[in-house]
């Protein structure tokens, strides 16, 4: 739908958006107002020019696909020598299967089914992964949810 999308074509970034939803790739292109571009794809077989993207951004991505590692390659061929490859994903642990999975799904802040435990990625089996594609590990830090601003706001 855009959420990352369209903040950075607001802020001058020309973006080329993948997703395998049809309907959420016309939800962003309606929201990106003729802007950028939104390609339906499959992020494990790009079809993009290989050192084409000065930026990837893997966000709430690879932990809904069981073949990330793929995903890791891909976006190590797109991107340009000297570019950048951010990833932001689901650490499996205790506390993100009962905040993303129990709490999130369960009160239906998000579309029960959306995310599967056994595909979470720990920092290091990423920081791994990214490793035997070629890509350089600079740095990892992660993010908290304010549990008490979503169940307030009803929104994550």
């Amino acid at each position: 739908g855009g959420l990352i999308s369209i903040p950075l074509i607001e802020r001058g970034a020309a973006v080329i958006g993948v997703d395998l939803s049809g309907p959420s790739l016309e939800v962003a292109r309606h929201a990106a107002r003729g802007k950028g571009r939104f390609i339906q794809g499959d992020i494990t077989n790009l079809d993009l020019a290989p050192a084409s993207a000065d930026v990837v951004l893997l966000a709430d991505v690879l932990d809904h696909i069981p073949d990330y590692q793929r995903a890791l390659a891909q976006a190590q061929r797109i991107v340009r020598p000297g570019g950048k490859v951010f990833v932001g994903t689901i650490n499996r642990t205790v506390r993100a299967y009962i905040r993303a999975i129990l709490l999130g799904e369960g009160l239906r802040l998000i579309p029960p089914g959306t995310h599967k435990y056994s595909l979470f990625i720990r920092p290091n089996e990423l920081i791994n992964a990214a490793k035997q594609v070629g890509l350089e590990h600079r740095k990892t830090f992660g993010e908290h949810l304010d549990l008490f601003s979503t169940i307030s706001r009803w929104a994550i």
